[in-house]
């Protein structure tokens, strides 16, 4: 197919993840919600020339998107389009990035579907409509695994160090970071089984890559360490396991999480109206099929197979900051499946 032609399929993509977040942006949804208008305040203390520390607010908001607000503002006014535009922005990026995620691990064809979905399907839409940070983790990682992936194919340095930066800017964004190197590892530790010459090719590469990421993160940690009760506070509150529980409330509550988590992609999704239209899957009935063969493609099929399971892999670690948490299942909690998930219906 002709460079023109590629070209012109992915304009028309980004064109309808435009029209789809843009249009009435600033009057739809109607009344800015509380953590928008937190943004839209801290972005008004950033202009006048105070600098916020790292966790913001009591319940430690990470800053990265509080600039982009204030940067936006700055431009446009405070209006509640200004507020939501940079969100806005990062969803309609995270088609792109999803698009080179795809492309790069499966070729063309898979890479403007999952484009595609990325711009049709509603949970990135809403993310990116109502004004939400967990939307940036999501661009910035999908961009992370892009690098991470074309390193690994084509060894480049580069490519590695601009991965490892990414990942480490993804501790600036939304809580759900801290499954990020939980991830990296496992996905390695998976190659290293696999005893594959590309491992041993590849290692100063993904040494190079930890090594930024940590060294980016580490202000965050210290920060974190230094204020434990502010950081941590939260997740413990919303922890669904806790200290004292028996052995019998335990199974119980590891059923009823793994029920939410599966029935959320086709049968029921979060419920809270801030996150999504009550009650809305993941997917509708008609993306079963495609959803489901994807699943089995990317596990079973040879030529999948080693590709396959890096993506599931990142799947489920990032199912974890739902999965251990109450009202599960929390969309803005699981966001960071959006970078792989329109992979499997694509495939």
């Amino acid at each position: 197919m002709a460079t023109f032609q590629r070209t012109l399929i992915l304009t028309g993509i980004v064109t309808l993840a435009a029209v789809m977040r843009l249009w009435g942006i600033g009057t739809a949804p109607a009344a800015l919600q509380y953590d928008e208008a937190v943004n839209g305040m801290t972005a008004e203390r950033i202009l006048v020339g105070e600098h916020p520390v790292m966790l913001m607010l009591n319940d430690g908001r990470e800053p990265l998107h509080f600039y982009l607000v204030s940067a936006s503002i700055a431009v446009l006014g405070k209006t509640p389009g200004a507020v939501r535009l940079p969100f806005v922005l990062c969803s309609i990026s995270l088609v792109l990035a999803v698009w080179l995620l795809a492309r790069e691990l499966f070729g063309h064809k898979v890479g403007w579907l999952a484009a595609l979905l990325c711009a049709g399907t509603l949970w990135p839409v809403y993310l990116g409509r109502y004004g939400t940070r967990s939307v940036l983790f999501a661009l910035v990682t999908a961009l992370a695994l892009f690098y991470a992936a074309r390193a690994w194919r084509s060894g480049a340095i580069r490519c590695w160090v601009a991965a490892g930066f990414l990942f480490g800017v993804s501790y600036y964004t939304y809580p759900v970071n801290l499954f990020v190197l939980p991830a990296i590892m496992m996905i390695i530790a998976g190659a290293a089984l696999q005893r594959s010459g590309a491992m041993r090719e590849n290692g100063r590469g993904i040494a190079v890559m930890i090594a930024v990421t940590v060294l980016l993160a580490l202000p965050m940690w210290l920060y974190r360490g230094a204020y434990l009760t502010q950081s941590f506070s939260r997740p413990q509150h919303l922890a669904v396991f806790y200290a004292g529980q028996s052995p019998l409330d335990v199974v119980k509550t590891l059923v009823v999480q793994t029920v939410l988590l599966l029935r959320m992609f086709l049968l029921r999704g979060d419920a809270n109206p801030l996150h999504n239209i009550p009650g809305r899957p993941v997917f509708d009935a008609a993306m079963a099929i495609p959803f489901f063969w994807g699943l089995v493609a990317a596990l079973a099929l040879r030529r999948y197979r080693k590709r396959g399971l890096t993506v599931m892999a990142w799947t489920m670690v990032f199912l974890l900051p739902t999965f251990l948490s109450k009202s599960a299942p929390h969309f803005l909690r699981a966001v960071g499946i959006l970078p792989v998930l329109f992979i499997f219906p694509a495939l």
